[in-house]
């Protein structure tokens, strides 16, 4: 039995298998053996202990993946452009010295466009993990 399950461990992370699925089934497996882990280092080995445990990993994975999507959208660089133009232009002085310059039309930010590949695997997984784990406190804590 285990060295059938180790070929298909094998067979199932094998090179043409898609990085994005490797990384859902890492996250996943590494939240629920900290959740564990912490279970039992905790001395609290109830379904509650675990429950709350991987759901602040879920939580976790859930803000991490929120904010790399914040990043990757450029928001921070239109948000500073756009302040950037309301300071200068807010100010009578600015205005001036901008149109005497000929600056008066600026063109778009130049948004530098960053792409994570945690980005989605750490939203999904963390979307799973909150969900089950209020699946699972409905349930079992009513």
């Amino acid at each position: 039995i285990k060295f059938s399950l180790f070929y298909i461990i094998l067979l199932y992370w094998r090179n043409d298998m898609l990085s994005s699925q490797r990384k859902y089934i890492l996250l996943n497996g590494f939240g629920l053996l900290i959740a564990i882990i912490y279970s039992i280092v905790a001395n609290q080995t109830t379904l509650l202990a675990f429950i709350n445990a991987y759901f602040m990993i879920g939580l976790s994975y859930l803000c991490a993946g929120a904010i790399l999507y914040v990043i990757g959208e450029g928001f921070f660089s239109i948000f500073s452009y756009t302040f950037k133009k309301f300071w200068r232009f807010n100010s009578k002085k600015e205005e001036y010295v901008a149109e005497l310059e000929g600056d008066h039309q600026q063109n778009a930010p130049t948004m530098e466009v960053l792409s994570f590949s945690w980005t989605r695997p750490l939203l999904y997984s963390g979307i799973l993990l909150c969900t089950i784990t209020f699946i699972c406190s409905m349930i079992f804590f009513e």
